[in-house]
């Protein structure tokens, strides 16, 4: 029976990684840049309107299947699921040294920025919903689960944890950022997902409250982290790419962490998040079988590959 699940599982995560992926990231083909061209990102396009529009029903969809996925499978496949979708979103946007051709370095920057907030904040919400769901099935183990009212969120440990995130995921992402091919890019945005991971998970372990009840969930954290890697790593282009960021680009000399969009740092977030923080393995005794978000153990990651 379980290998029955687990096969189902995998054509379940080939058929959002061939199909569905595809489909809803073709969305924003629809898009032009200025030029008739397509390198543009939601808002780096001829019509701004038009891609939010696209980019919040890609979110939407990618949502929806991540849901659905990770109500029958689990919350790591959830992530996963949505995270293949907006990997092949990201896949059909454009190069940022193709896009400084038409735009600013600041214009570039800030509607980056722009787009990585609107898209974290749509993955937080998201790792949130599951969490809920996985509180209410009791998928976390014998003990009590993280406290994920958003109060809980913005506090002290939370923020550090989330600080945390941000910086390894910079870092991590930075090292493999070489130059803007789509590929290139959400590998980066994968190795920053595992790095956050990695420290959220590092940084919150043995987090309770008086109650028990842990005070910090390194996946949300996590990703609240990357959201805010998401939102800054853009200014490199305008700020930390020299004086003409477009000529720095084209010789390979850009920041690396400008080739990064927000659908790049939202992949890599979902896919490599859960990676990370099984690698750290923050120590919280927890029943290896199961799903839960607060996927503390070794054990348990390995369990669900």
């Amino acid at each position: 029976m379980h290998m029955s699940r687990e096969v189902i599982r995998n054509i379940v995560l080939a058929v959002e990684l061939l199909l569905l992926g595809p489909l809803v990231g073709k969305l924003l083909t629809l898009l032009h840049a200025p030029d008739g061209g397509h390198a543009v990102t939601p808002l780096l396009s001829g019509s701004p309107a038009l891609g939010i529009v696209l980019l919040v029903v890609v979110l939407f969809l990618a949502s929806i299947v991540g849901i659905l996925d990770g109500r029958a499978f689990g919350v790591r496949s959830g992530m996963a699921g949505m995270g293949c979708i907006l990997g092949w979103a990201a896949f059909n946007t454009g190069k940022i040294e193709d896009i400084l051709r038409d735009a600013a370095p600041l214009t570039i920057s800030i509607k980056l920025a722009v787009e990585g907030l609107i898209i974290s904040v749509a993955a937080v919400l998201f790792v949130r919903q599951l969490a809920m769901m996985s509180e209410r099935d009791g998928q976390h183990g014998t003990g009590p689960g993280p406290e994920l009212a958003i109060s809980s969120l913005v506090r002290a440990p939370s923020l550090l944890a989330a600080g945390a995130a941000c910086v390894g995921g910079l870092v991590g992402a930075w090292f493999v950022a070489f130059h803007g091919a789509k590929g290139q890019t959400l590998f980066a945005g994968l190795i920053g997902g595992i790095v956050a991971g990695g420290m959220a998970a590092v940084i919150s372990a043995g987090s309770e409250s008086k109650s028990g009840a842990r005070t910090v969930d390194p996946v949300i954290s996590a990703c609240m982290g990357l959201g805010l890697a998401s939102v800054v790593a853009p200014f490199s282009i305008a700020f930390l790419s020299g004086s003409d960021p477009l000529a720095s680009a084209l010789a390979g000399k850009m920041f690396p962490l400008g080739h990064l969009s927000g659908l790049d740092w939202a992949a890599g977030a979902l896919v490599g998040i859960p990676i990370g923080l099984g690698w750290a393995g923050a120590h919280t005794a927890q029943d290896p079988k199961q799903d839960g978000v607060a996927m503390d153990a070794p054990a348990h990651i390995a369990a669900q590959r």
